[in-house]
């Protein structure tokens, strides 16, 4: 009879120990596999998907309206923006000039979509003013009487203008 005791605590004593090593080995293998889960001390936040949204279409968009909410990237990420829907018509070693289409409305819209606040100059000129200088709305232009926007180009040395057909 002690020959079966023996045996039987042995096995008992052998399967606690599998069992053991088993819930050990899970619990290794449960927080290797929820390290991978888990944010690094070094993660940054980006917002990949910001920009500027406004409720109403710029058809009916006046400078009054306030509807703009969310702007993302400050004002050369704004501005560059802008330049992505504008066709480059050419160069001179003091302006780049852009054309778009959608006349006084997208100018407008353009225009607002630029964060800070407007200020009416002469003329009928709106002006927005930036540490990296001042973007100017003109109604018309001497170029086909069509509204521009003017504002400092990237490299400094050159003013963007963004004539609106």
């Amino acid at each position: 009879y002690k020959k079966r005791s023996s045996f039987f605590y042995l096995f008992i004593y052998t399967t606690y120990f599998t069992l053991s090593l088993i819930r050990v080995s899970m619990l290794a293998f449960l927080l290797l596999i929820s390290s991978f889960f888990m944010p690094q001390a070094n993660t940054e936040a980006s917002f990949n998907n910001c920009g500027i949204y406004s409720i109403e279409e710029y058809s009916s968009y006046s400078l009054d309206d306030g509807e703009i909410t969310i702007q993302c990237g400050g004002v050369r990420t704004v501005w560059e923006g802008i330049l992505q829907g504008a066709v480059k018509t050419n160069q001179t070693s003091s302006v780049n000039n852009y054309e778009k289409r959608g006349g006084t409305n997208q100018a407008l819209y353009d225009f607002q979509r630029m964060p800070g606040d407007a200020q009416e100059g002469a003329e009928g000129r709106l002006l927005k003013h930036y540490n990296g200088g001042t973007l100017a709305y003109y109604p018309s232009t001497s170029y086909e009487g069509v509204p521009t926007l003017s504002f400092p180009s990237s490299d400094r040395i050159r003013t963007d203008k963004v004539r609106y057909l």
